[in-house]
C-alpha cells in the first residue's frame, strides 16, 4: 500500500481489508455456504458500514419468515441492494496487494 493510502486508512477516511476482521469474512462464506444469502448480506453491508442496508435487508429477512420462502421479486429487491455493497466491497484493498475484499467474498 503506498504511503497516500496508508495515512488515508489511518485516517479513517478510506477502508483496507487490515481495517476487518477476517474472522468476519469467514462467517459471512460460511453463511452463504448454509444458504443464508440474506443473514450474509446483512453482515456483508455492515462490514463495508453501510447500516442502512443492513436495516432495510433485516426487513427483508422478515418478510422471508412471514411468508415461509424467499419470493422471486424479493430476491431480485435484495440484489439490487446488493449492487453498492458490491461496488464498496470493489474498492476495499487487501493490504498484500493481491486483490480485494469482493474477491474474498465471492
Amino acid at each position: 500500500m503506498n504511503k497516500l493510502r496508508r495515512i488515508l486508512a489511518q485516517e479513517g477516511l478510506i477502508k483496507t481489508a487490515a481495517n476487518i476482521d477476517p474472522r468476519k469474512v469467514d462467517a459471512i462464506n460460511e453463511m452463504t455456504d448454509y444458504n443464508d444469502h440474506t443473514g450474509a448480506a446483512i453482515a456483508y453491508a455492515k462490514l463495508v458500514g453501510d447500516r442502512k442496508t443492513a436495516k432495510v435487508l433485516k426487513h427483508v429477512v422478515d418478510i422471508q419468515k412471514i411468508m415461509g420462502h424467499m419470493p422471486h421479486d424479493l430476491g431480485q429487491f435484495r440484489s439490487a441492494l446488493m449492487k453498492p455493497i458490491y461496488a464498496k466491497a470493489k474498492k476495499i484493498k487487501m493490504p498484500d496487494g493481491s486483490g480485494t475484499l469482493y474477491d474474498l467474498l465471492h
